[in-house]
C-alpha cells in the first residue's frame, strides 16, 4: 500500500496549517498536499494581521501570486521563504510586518511600492545576483531590518544601488539560520 504521507506537507505552524487545509484542501483529507498546494493562484490578505511561528512551507505553492497586502501587519517569529517562481514583491506585501526572516528567491526582479514599509525585519534574503528594480522611493521607508543578505559576488552592486535608505548589505555566506 503507498504511503501518500510523505506527500503531506508538513507545517511547522499549526495556525497556518488550518488555514491551508480549510482554505485548499481539494480531497477534505483535512491534509495539505504538494499538489494542492501547487494549484493555489492566490492567498489574498487571509495571511494578513495574524501571528505564527514560521510559514516556510509556502514555497510549496508553486503558482500562487501575493496580492497587495498579502502578509500587512503578520507577526512571524520564524521565516517566510517566499516561491521560487514569484517575480515581485507587491505593493505592501509585508507593509508593517514583523518577521524574523524573508527569504526572496532569485526569481524576483521587482519591488513595488510600500512593499517593506513600516516593516520590522530581523535577516531579509535577497537570492538574485541582480539588484531587483524598485517602483519608487517608498519600498523600505521607516523599515528597520537588521540585516540584508545578497549573493557574495554581488554584494558591492547591492551596495551601488540607491533605495533611498541606509540598508545593511552582508553577504549571504555569512547568514546562519
Amino acid at each position: 500500500k503507498l504511503n501518500i504521507a510523505k506527500w503531506w506537507i508538513r507545517f511547522e505552524d499549526p495556525e497556518v496549517k488550518r488555514i491551508c487545509v480549510e482554505n485548499w484542501d481539494k480531497d477534505g483529507d483535512g491534509e495539505l498536499s504538494m499538489e494542492e498546494a501547487a494549484a493555489v493562484s492566490s492567498i489574498g490578505t487571509m495571511f494578513a494581521k495574524r501571528t505564527f511561528t514560521s510559514f516556510k512551507e509556502l514555497g510549496f505553492f508553486e503558482e500562487v501570486i501575493f496580492g497587495s497586502r498579502a502578509f500587512e501587519e503578520v507577526n512571524v517569529s520564524g521565516a517566510i521563504i517566499m516561491p521560487g517562481h514569484c517575480k515581485a514583491v507587491s505593493n505592501g506585501c509585508f507593509l508593517k510586518a514583523t518577521v524574523n526572516t524573508i527569504d526572496v528567491p532569485s526569481s524576483v526582479t521587482f519591488l513595488d511600492s510600500t512593499c517593506f514599509m513600516n516593516s520590522k525585519i530581523k535577516n531579509l534574503i535577497f537570492r538574485s545576483k541582480i539588484p531587483p528594480k524598485r517602483y519608487g522611493y517608498w519600498e523600505f521607508l521607516y523599515a528597520q531590518i537588521e540585516r540584508i543578505y545578497v549573493p557574495d559576488e554581488s554584494l558591492e552592486l547591492y551596495r551601488a544601488v540607491d533605495w533611498n535608505v541606509n540598508l545593511p548589505f552582508n553577504p549571504l555566506s555569512e547568514y546562519q539560520e
